[in-house]
C-alpha cells in the first residue's frame, strides 16, 4: 500500500480494495496508510458508507467531495465549477450537492441539450472525475472509502468509473468492504 501510494504521488494513481473478516485489521490498514499519507504531504479524505436507510445515493462521494470543496476559498469555488474548460461541471455536481446551486452563476448561453439518463450519469461521473483530478493537481490525494459492503449500487458505479480515469493522476483510493461478497465482481 505504501509503494501504491508513492506511485500516486508520482503521478500513477490507482485503487485498492481492503476486504476480509471482521477484526482481521482492514480499519487499522486503511488508517495506517492515512497516517503515512499525511507525513508525505497528501491530502486524506474519507467517504463512508450507510446501511441504514435515508442515506442519499453517493453518500460516501458526497463527503468526499464536500471536504475538497471546504478546503477551497468560497470565491475558488466558482472558478472551479464555472470553468471555461468544462462549464458544465459546476451544474452537474450540483446534481448531487444542491447547496452549490445558490453559487452558480445562471448562464446566459443556450440551455444544455437533454440528454438521456445513461449519458446524463456519464456526464456527471466524468464532472465529479475531473473535480478530483482538478484537487490532486495542487495536492496528492488520498480517498478512504469505508464500509463498501453497505454502498448504494450508485457510489459503486461511480467509483468504479473514477478508479478507471486515475492512471495519470495523483490520487490513490482505497475502499475498505467487510464482505468482498457484496463488492462486484468487475470492480474496478
Amino acid at each position: 500500500m505504501r509503494a501504491a501510494l508513492e506511485e500516486s504521488i508520482a503521478g500513477r494513481g490507482g485503487c485498492f480494495l481492503i476486504s476480509g473478516e471482521p477484526g482481521i485489521g482492514k480499519t487499522r490498514l486503511a488508517d495506517e496508510l492515512a497516517n503515512y499519507a499525511r507525513a508525505h504531504g497528501v491530502r486524506v479524505v474519507w467517504g463512508r458508507c450507510w446501511k441504514e436507510d435515508g442515506a442519499p445515493a453517493y453518500w460516501p462521494w458526497l463527503q468526499v467531495l464536500r471536504a475538497c470543496l471546504d478546503s477551497i476559498d468560497p470565491k475558488q469555488h466558482r472558478l472551479l465549477l464555472e470553468s471555461e474548460v468544462a462549464s458544465h461541471i459546476g451544474q452537474d455536481i450540483a446534481q448531487i450537492i444542491p447547496e452549490l446551486r445558490p453559487m452558480l452563476e445562471p448562464r446566459r448561453s443556450a440551455p444544455a441539450p437533454k440528454l438521456d439518463p445513461e449519458q446524463a450519469r456519464f456526464r456527471m461521473f466524468d464532472s465529479v472525475a475531473t473535480l478530483l483530478k482538478h484537487f490532486a493537481r495542487s495536492q496528492a490525494m488520498l480517498f478512504v472509502l469505508d464500509d463498501l459492503h453497505d454502498a448504494d449500487r450508485s457510489s459503486l458505479m461511480m467509483l468504479r468509473f473514477v478508479a478507471h480515469q486515475l492512471a495519470e493522476t495523483a490520487i490513490l483510493i482505497v475502499g475498505r468492504s467487510g464482505d468482498a461478497c457484496n463488492i462486484p465482481a468487475e470492480f474496478p
